[in-house]
């Protein structure tokens, strides 16, 4: 079965000690954004915003570019030290729709390539990363064959919100969810995307408390992949039965997940993939932009 190893939502944080410092990098972020040209088909292409908050791309949100303050204490705890932060998310760096990929992946180099230049830190925030199947949402069946003790997850057979979607993981709340270390789900991305061929994804997103617990890793993203099983069983018998015996287990050992047979139908991410994404993040800067640019 094809599949393909993609990221698709980036976030960065970038620290500041004064607010000029932080004003200064929005504004010459924003104009640098405004002022990229795409250029496809002898046709140019734009970002739009009416803000200089959401930068968008034919409708569709490419980028949004934040900012806010917080405090700490200081070590002799004699005073709250305040902070500045620039919080810049980019959405849908893989949607199979050329121009709009291009758009996203060239927007982010230019964002990253300032940050570089001027020798700015940033932390990631957010990562998602999918694994993208070339073949309708019946022939796939993602489980949780390693769960945290502390985490509620959907059954196989249960009824889900959507019918297209199905979440690993059970929130009490957006606010549960967005505190979470990270979480799964399948979709059909041709419905999403209104594509002409079939694609499913499988997505994992990591969030601000993973990189808290594991930093940057990509091995500890790598790993966390290997607490699921996406599978590709286009016989809906084979994939019925599964389910059932997945379900009637309500402690999964290592031994059940052996017993069920899993491994001969599973899929797996490609970890040259996300060295290579995350190392173009720290080596792109303006001396070196154009090689990056799609």
């Amino acid at each position: 079965m094809r599949t393909e190893t993609a990221i698709d939502t980036v976030a960065l944080q970038c620290d500041f000690y004064t607010e000029e410092e932080c004003t200064t990098a929005q504004y010459e972020i924003v104009d640098r954004l405004k002022e990229y040209r795409l250029y496809s088909k002898d046709k140019e292409h734009k970002l739009y915003s009416n803000n200089d908050i959401v930068f968008e791309y034919k409708y569709k949100t490419v980028a949004t570019i934040d900012t806010g303050s917080f405090s700490y204490v200081t070590k002799d705890k004699k005073k709250a030290r305040p902070v500045w932060y620039l919080s810049i998310k980019l959405a849908g760096l893989k949607s199979y729709i050329p121009d709009r990929d291009r758009m996203s992946h060239n927007t982010l180099m230019l964002v990253v390539s300032y940050l570089n230049t001027h020798k700015l830190l940033f932390k990631i925030t957010q990562f998602d990363v999918a694994l993208n199947i070339f073949t309708k949402l019946d022939n796939i069946l993602a489980l949780c064959t390693s769960r945290y003790s502390t985490t509620k997850y959907w059954q196989a057979n249960e009824v889900q919100l959507f019918e297209t979607t199905t979440y690993m993981e059970k929130f009490k709340s957006k606010k549960h969810k967005a505190d979470a270390v990270s979480h799964a789900c399948l979709y059909g991305k041709s419905s999403k995307e209104n594509l002409d061929s079939n694609l499913t994804r499988f997505e994992i997103s990591f969030q601000k408390k993973f990189f808290k617990n594991n930093g940057f890793n990509v091995g500890a993203m790598y790993n966390e992949f290997y607490r699921y099983h996406v599978m590709y069983i286009p016989n809906q018998k084979t994939k019925q039965e599964i389910m059932d015996k997945y379900d009637s287990l309500e402690v999964l050992r290592k031994k059940d997940v052996k017993d069920l047979k899993l491994e001969r139908y599973s899929l797996h991410v490609d970890i040259n993939v996300l060295v290579g994404f995350t190392t173009k993040l720290y080596l792109v800067d303006d001396g070196v932009l154009e090689q990056f640019i799609l």
